[in-house]
């Protein structure tokens, strides 16, 4: 089988979506399969940094597209950047030789990818698999970038649902995006629910004493209340805000903010108009640290913000829990963040502007006695080995794409 994946980002990038197409494509190749990528040259988060043309990756060949590097931080310089890497990536996918390739994977990075993507697949007859990370322009709708049903919207839609007319298999990250997307009279026969993996390099459990990440930031004996993820729209830090406001004077809490993205400034902002030395900030920290980066936090804060339910997704909830570690979901019921803490017994929730729920939350987390986080720790591990392992949840969907590519006949 001879596969090509196409997404902006990819190794040695370590945005979420790169990740786990990274896992992807080493599980193919594992599988005695032949990859290729075509990505973008540019970091994610640092446009100006470049990555070389070609590279070879574990057997994965890697061809990388040039396009612009405004600042992600320049709304219009972040459209040019899509729209440059967009057509680019069309001239590529337009000459693509079809003896080489029999499908053609893509994910949502930038926004609009799949669309020239699926019209490669369908030009060229081959299967096209869309893994859909996020739904455009849901979000930004949702965000208030763009206002429902005005004309930039309305095209971006009608754009948006050509890939799920071409594709031969929709996979969606939960049960609220599934719903989504069968909204749009996609069959559901082409819809398949696969849950994002844990990307944990290391499990092992080891005392906090020992945590290297916790020595090297001075957390001491403090209780860690740690946010690690991306600081974006969909995740507003409000609530968890007014809670490191409301514990300020009692000195057994640290708050530690670990990620970039543009709510980083509405942290920064806030911890210096109450002049809080409770919290501290700490930049995105590489996929090889997360262990010791995640398990240096006492407890966890995961936010889902309420217009963004099954349009974007709470990855890092698959890592914490891999390490069994306790958290508290911010966020509306219900949602894919609330259907975990049911289904596995552990988690506290809290809903967004409940400051005082978030407090309590996170005093009932720092009296849990050693038996209790132990009972946590088993049941979130155990439940995250059955649901998110990546050597169960990758291989069944490589198996899939299998099937797929042998039933086109290609």
């Amino acid at each position: 089988m001879r596969i090509l994946i196409v997404n902006q980002i990819f190794y040695p990038d370590e945005a979420a979506v790169s990740q786990y197409l990274v896992d992807l494509a080493e599980d193919i190749s594992n599988a005695g399969h032949c990859v290729e990528v075509l990505a973008g040259r540019n970091d994610y988060e640092q446009p100006e940094k470049l990555y070389p043309r070609r590279e070879l990756y574990k057997n994965i060949i890697i061809r990388r597209i040039s396009s612009t590097s405004f600042a992600k931080k320049n709304i219009s310089g972040r459209i040019v950047n899509m729209t440059v890497f967009n057509f680019n990536l069309f001239l590529n996918l337009l000459f693509l030789n079809r003896k080489c390739h029999q499908c053609i994977i893509c994910s949502t990075v930038p926004p609009m990818i799949a669309l020239a993507a699926s019209l490669a697949a369908w030009l060229h007859r081959i299967p096209f698999v869309y893994w859909i990370m996020d739904l455009q322009p849901d979000e930004a709708i949702a965000a208030g970038i763009l206002r429902n049903g005005s004309p930039t919207a309305s095209l971006i839609s009608w754009f948006s649902k050509l890939p799920l007319t071409v594709a031969s298999l929709v996979i969606v990250l939960d049960r609220f995006m599934e719903s989504r997307i069968a909204a749009q009279e996609v069959p559901a026969q082409k819809i398949i629910v696969t849950l994002p993996w844990a990307v944990n390099a290391n499990t092992e459990s080891s005392p906090q004493s020992e945590n290297p990440f916790r020595k090297k930031h001075g957390f001491a004996d403090r209780f860690v209340i740690m946010y690690s993820g991306n600081h974006s729209i969909c995740h507003p830090l409000d609530t968890l805000l007014g809670a490191c406001k409301a514990l300020r004077d009692d000195a057994r809490f640290l708050f530690v903010f670990i990620g970039n993205g543009v709510r980083t400034r509405d942290v920064v902002e806030f911890k210096g108009r109450h002049s809080l030395d409770n919290i501290i900030q700490l930049p995105h920290q590489p996929r090889a640290l997360l262990h010791f980066s995640l398990t240096a936090a006492d407890l966890h804060i995961i936010v889902m913000g309420n217009p963004f339910v099954g349009i974007v997704h709470p990855c890092k909830i698959y890592s914490i829990m891999d390490l069994g570690l306790p958290f508290v979901a911010i966020g509306p019921t219900p949602s894919h963040l609330t259907d975990i803490v049911e289904a596995s017994g552990v988690g506290f929730t809290v809903c967004h502007n409940d400051i005082g729920g978030c407090v309590n939350a996170i005093q009932n987390a720092a009296k849990q006695t050693v038996a209790q986080k132990k009972e946590w720790n088993e049941k979130a591990r155990n439940y995250s080995k059955v649901h998110f392992e990546r050597r169960a949840v990758s291989p069944a969907l490589v198996r899939r794409i299998e099937e797929l590519v042998e039933k086109s006949g290609h």
